[in-house]
């Protein structure tokens, strides 16, 4: 998908009653997707189990893991270690970073909630790679 359709697809996602909701959210870098629900939750496990190469990572993760900082880090580590470096610690760093920040002043304040069970999953999931 083109980055003029994921604006177009998030533009209208934000729309409310025909008037933007917030701008500055669809046009500046972000978050588009979380491991908040137990089935995304229970896919990240599956894909944590085994190496995921970097050259790879963001088309596999994109619906469940979907963060630019992090496809960017993907981008850097195959420029520097190769493209079949593991993304998984990344993966775990940004995932530790956000379960982390819950219910803290650091936040972002996620759209939906994050499913107790979903977060136990997660954790463990992500627990050998931080």
């Amino acid at each position: 998908m083109s980055n003029i359709h994921k604006v177009k697809r998030a533009w209208e996602n934000y729309k409310i009653d025909g008037e933007v909701k917030i701008l500055s959210e669809i046009l500046s870098e972000g978050t588009w997707n979380a491991p908040q629900t137990v089935k995304q939750a229970r896919e990240l496990a599956q894909i944590m189990a085994i190496p995921l190469p970097v050259s790879i990572a963001g088309d596999t993760i994109y619906d469940i893991v979907g963060d630019d900082g992090l496809f960017d880090d993907f981008i850097e580590s195959e420029k520097k270690d190769g493209p079949d470096t593991d993304a998984r610690y990344l993966i775990a760093y940004k995932l530790n970073e956000w379960l982390s920040d819950l219910g803290t002043e650091q936040d972002p304040g996620w759209r939906d909630p994050w499913n107790k069970q979903a977060i136990k999953i997660v954790r463990n999931a992500i627990a050998k790679f931080v």
